[in-house]
């Protein structure tokens, strides 16, 4: 039955342009076409362990599971329910800064640069001023570098030292 479902993902992909979808629905199909070979090559080239989503990271976990590489699994649901959780939480109408901060912790560290600055300047909008610790925490050390993000931390550190004088005119 796999080549009717190929077909279907297939022109599901088409339809929706979603290819993060179909690719998480290829995970199983590949693996009964091909074996674990196939699976391992198609993880690579696929990208799902990179992926946005909680669905598709589950999913990279599965096929890391038929492959036998339970270390891999783990950390990938374990990324997969972190974000789901933040994901839900911020649809649910979670406007917290710290909700924000830890996703944008949670894209740094994955390399995902431009999300993390997007959620990192969210949260400086709803109050985050948390600057000494993301120069100096490894949190956010990918994003250090960045212009972005060093103006961020220069906003937030000026807001910071104009709050401080005005409590010593208190």
């Amino acid at each position: 039955m796999t080549s009717p479902a190929r077909s279907a993902v297939d022109l599901g992909r088409s339809a929706t342009q979603d290819d993060d979808d179909a690719n998480t629905a290829l995970v199983r199909v590949v693996y009964c076409e091909g074996g674990a070979d196939a699976l391992r090559r198609y993880l690579e080239s696929s990208h799902l362990e990179q992926s946005t989503h909680a669905i598709a990271l589950f999913e990279a976990a599965y096929g890391r599971m038929l492959l036998g590489d339970a270390a891999t699994a783990k950390e990938l649901i374990a990324r997969a329910s972190v974000l789901a959780m933040l994901d839900q939480m911020i649809a649910a109408g979670v406007e917290r800064y710290a909700t924000y901060e830890l996703r944008a912790k949670v894209y740094a560290l994955e390399g995902r640069g431009d999300d993390a600055m997007r959620d990192l300047g969210k949260a400086a909008k709803l109050g985050w001023r948390r600057t000494w610790w993301a120069i100096h925490a490894p949190y956010f050390a990918s994003l250090q570098p960045r212009s972005d993000f060093q103006a961020l931390i220069a906003q937030v550190s000026r807001s910071n030292d104009r709050l401080t004088e005005d409590m010593k005119l208190d």
